[in-house]
């Protein structure tokens, strides 16, 4: 009889243990499959319609990431500019592109929002930006030959394999000339490239454009409504400054894995910032003096730059192209917005090397383009100077990256090869801007790098040894100015 019982409790038992278990697998699982399949057809989409690369190229470009992406299916719908995304002909997600607008998912909660176009945001032309050029020493074209080189040389943990770095573009432009370009092949001058996380430091810039005409300040908030309502929230104390400088103190995990908040916000949010201010605080001392690298932090920036508008949509919308890409002669650039209509101002800013290389050039001339000063050089100071009260110290101003010393009690830079005056915009996949005005210097990378596959740090200080001397800052940027005022 006893053991008859015990034999029953048993079967019971594990009955009751197996569905509690599937229970909590079954939730992530149930979580991560609409990310991964929005994942894919969202990547998809970008390099079919946005890079114009084929079907084939744009699925193995994506499944190389992850060979577990084999197992989701896509289907490419060229008339109406759609990729859908389904595991198992179960769950699906669909991307749809716009010419003026990017891609982006069609979530379950909201149908895509359809602005009306302007002539401001007609379709992007393929044209070239017209750059002087020299030709390429020879020691830097070996330096480019080598940065092209497959696998990779760094061995790492992570890299035992030596995987390929897949270096797509990259270009080096001194003293007001472009002394290298190349591209990998299948890849061209005409191939818009995302920016991922340098899109953050283009949102940087057009954010304290917005703070130079007055419309934004450093010291503006939010003002989220769940904020409010909450008395005494300390969110409510959260500026501007303190998204752009990372130091908000919201919680926001961005570790890439499968989960993790960043993924969750771009793959499964229509509503980004909202997605990022609904986050808590990581203590109620945190603000402004915890800084923890935050793609939500950005696009609560972005979400602001759209408030500066006070609600008139297409203003917003036109922005970019009118005050600062049409400007720099950015044909290629497209601003992707998410569900919401606001600009994915984390990660998915899409434009030729060429266009890249002229964000650089504005930073490099302090602003000053053709006769017009774009941005401030004050606001740019703010861009590129460390908070002053952030624990831990990072190298890291507002949306650029600093070559700085760690703290102030170390000399030790980031890259110790590198002048200490380096702007870097980094990107995921290893996409890189760096300027560096001692130099008169600005280098393009882009690439689809993975993991330790692809290291800025070595490369860098191997191309500034293959560089023929530069003229001194001062004499560049007056000499930039006079010959920019002088161009049509």
């Amino acid at each position: 009889m006893r053991k008859r019982f015990w034999q029953r409790f048993r079967w019971h038992f594990l009955a009751i243990l197996s569905l509690l278990v599937l229970g909590i697998v079954a939730r992530p699982i149930a979580t991560l499959i609409p990310l991964v399949l929005g994942y894919k057809a969202k990547e998809v989409a970008a390099f079919v319609f946005v890079a114009n690369q084929s079907e084939e190229t744009a699925i193995a470009l994506v499944e190389e990431d992850d060979p577990s992406l084999r197992l989701v299916t896509v289907k490419v719908d060229y008339e109406r500019k759609q990729v859908h995304a389904s595991l198992f002909g179960v769950v699906k997600r669909t991307a749809t592109f716009d010419p003026s607008f990017g891609t982006f998912l069609v979530l379950p909660e909201n149908e895509p929002l359809k602005p009306k176009p302007s002539a401001n945001r007609a379709p992007l032309s393929g044209t070239t930006n017209t750059i002087p050029t020299l030709p390429t020493p020879e020691p830097l074209n070996q330096a480019l030959v080598r940065a092209f080189a497959e696998p990779s040389p760094v061995v790492s943990a992570s890299n035992i394999a030596r995987d390929e770095r897949r270096t797509r573009a990259i270009l080096v432009f001194q003293n007001d000339h472009l002394i290298a370009e190349r591209y990998a092949d299948g890849f061209s001058a005409t191939t818009r490239f995302c920016g991922w996380s340098m899109t953050k430091s283009v949102m940087g810039l057009l954010a304290m454009m917005r703070v130079d005409e007055g419309a934004l300040e450093l010291t503006s908030k939010p003002k989220h409504a769940s904020w409010r309502s909450i008395k005494n929230d300390p969110r409510n104390k959260i500026t501007l400054a303190h998204f752009m400088q990372m130091t908000s103190g919201l919680a926001f995990t961005e570790d890439y894995s499968p989960t993790c908040d960043a993924v969750a916000m771009l793959y499964g949010q229509s509503d980004m910032a909202r997605y990022a201010l609904d986050k808590p605080l990581v203590a109620p001392e945190a603000v402004g003096r915890l800084w923890q690298y935050s793609s939500g932090s950005a696009n609560i920036v972005s979400r602001m730059f759209r408030n500066s508008f006070q609600g008139h949509l297409s203003d917003h919308l036109n922005y970019p192209k009118e005050r600062l890409f049409h400007p720099l002669g950015m044909t290629s650039a497209l601003f992707e917005i998410d569900g919401s209509g606001t600009f994915v101002g984390s990660s998915f800013l899409f434009a030729t090397a060429r266009d890249w290389l002229q964000v650089g050039r504005l930073v490099l001339n302090k602003g000053y383009w053709n006769g017009q000063q774009l941005i401030s050089e004050h606001a740019l100071t703010f861009l590129f100077s460390k908070p002053e009260k952030s624990f831990p110290q990072h190298r890291y101003g507002a949306l650029w990256w600093l070559n700085v010393p760690y703290s102030e009690a170390s000399s030790d830079r980031w890259m110790t090869g590198v002048p200490a005056d380096a702007l870097i915009a980094s990107g995921h996949f290893g996409q890189a801007l760096v300027i560096i005005p001692s130099q008169n210097l600005v280098i393009v990378r882009l690439g689809l790098s993975k993991g330790a596959t692809w290291s800025l740090e070595a490369f860098l200080p191997s191309l500034l040894a293959a560089l023929p001397p530069s003229v001194s800052s001062a004499d560049t940027i007056n000499l930039q100015k006079s010959k920019l005022d002088k161009r049509p």
